[in-house]
């Protein structure tokens, strides 16, 4: 178990489910409708669909950040168990929360001076922002250290993309950020802005697209060109979405028609081969039943970790039998020795080889057969994670 604290803002926009099974704590935004103060508490004081009505129907709504108070009170828990802090907050470019973090972590560093506590702008928003988070717990789970986890975030934040649409331009104009005449206008050709988050962190418009299918086809486009690999890419991708199901879906179906294989990489992230067949059972419902329902049914499945639910021999049992009956037929191995293919009656298996820094710097052994590490290592290059 890891000896940080990893933490974040709600406006990460997860699922308190997503939050609690990767160990990611967070500390809840607050909002208004019509002059009531609600906690951005993840949908649990206001369900989603009664927010999203309420602004539908003209509510006056207003957001306010998480002040300096209220962050001493949170840190100091984690603190006094002598834990350290990595907290990653909002971009700047869109809040002031980054420095009322920083602010309280000033104050409790002088309480608490032999505790770590970083604070780190995350430059990003939403679930951009929220993927950030799961990339940081997975370089957590595989043991990097609170500083490494750090330096790895500010050095890489600005490589994950941010893309966002809307089909509604109401609230661009209720915030200020277009003019009420551009909103007449722009709803009258049905304009729908493609926006991104630029370096500095602030929400960009790119483009101005007319119609909602264009618009769809220009965010897959940019993914295809900004994804490292092209539709080569094998990271993950998190599409999210306010009120507009069918719309999600779509970009999801978009993804497929220009050739990307969407896959399984479970709900929570979790150790199938460690993990009992109840709690696996568990997270791929929870897969099936709220991340299948968007982006549509897949048969692939990459276990997290490399963690496969056997060894060689061919699968039996519970584990593979909820699988198997979730519609998973194509099951892989992501960090395997040696590469491998077994074809069984009604499923495949595979094992690839990670060609990346760790293998590259400990098992260099195992990739002489493609080329020589010493001629594409830069010794300057830290350890890329602790040897496990």
């Amino acid at each position: 178990m890891a000896d940080f604290v990893l933490s974040c803002c709600s406006t990460a926009d997860l699922t308190k489910e997503h939050f609690q099974q990767r160990d990611i704590s967070y500390i809840c935004f607050h909002y208004a409708l019509d002059g009531v103060d609600y906690p951005d508490d993840l949908g649990e004081t206001m369900p989603f669909d009664k927010f999203y009505a309420a602004m539908a129907n003209g509510a006056e709504t207003r957001t306010s950040q998480v002040n300096i108070s209220e962050f001493v009170d949170y840190f100091t828990p984690f603190l006094e168990q002598g834990k350290d802090i990595l907290h990653v907050c909002l971009s700047s470019g869109l809040s002031g929360v980054s420095n009322s973090a920083e602010n309280a972590a000033r104050i409790v560093r002088e309480r608490y001076p032999d505790r770590k506590i970083y604070i780190v702008d995350s430059l990003g928003a939403s679930s951009g922002y929220g993927l950030l988070m799961d990339r940081l717990a997975d370089l957590r789970d595989e043991g990097v250290s609170i500083d490494g986890v750090r330096d790895w975030a500010e050095a890489h934040k600005l490589e994950l993309h941010h893309w966002f649409f809307s089909t509604d331009l109401t609230f661009y104009v209720k915030g200020g950020r277009i003019s009420k005449v551009a909103g007449v206008f722009g709803g009258l050709l049905d304009i729908c802005p493609l926006l991104n988050m630029d370096n500095l962190g602030r929400l960009s418009p790119r483009s101005k697209i007319r119609g909602k299918k264009r618009v769809m086809k220009e965010i897959v486009a940019r993914m295809e060109a900004h994804a490292q690999g092209g539709l080569d890419y094998s990271g993950k991708c998190y599409i999210s979405q306010s009120a507009c199901y069918d719309d999600a879906r779509a970009v999801a179906d978009a993804l497929r028609a220009e050739g990307y294989t969407i896959a399984s990489h479970s709900y929570g992230h979790l150790t199938y081969g460690d993990i009992s067949p109840e709690r696996l059972a568990s997270d791929a419902q929870k897969w099936n039943d709220q991340i299948a329902a968007v982006i549509g049914e897949t048969d692939v499945l990459l276990y997290p970790f490399g963690s496969d639910i056997a060894g060689v021999e061919a699968y039996k049992g519970a584990k593979f039998d909820t699988l198997y009956g979730l519609g998973f037929r194509y099951f892989c191995n992501v960090d395997s020795a040696e590469h491998w293919v077994q074809i069984h009656d009604g499923y495949v298996r595979q094992g690839r080889r990670n060609i990346d820094g760790y293998r590259m710097y400990y098992q260099s052994n195992l990739l002489d057969d493609l080329f020589d590490t010493k001629t594409v290592w830069d010794d300057a290059r830290p350890t890329p994670v602790p040897k496990i």
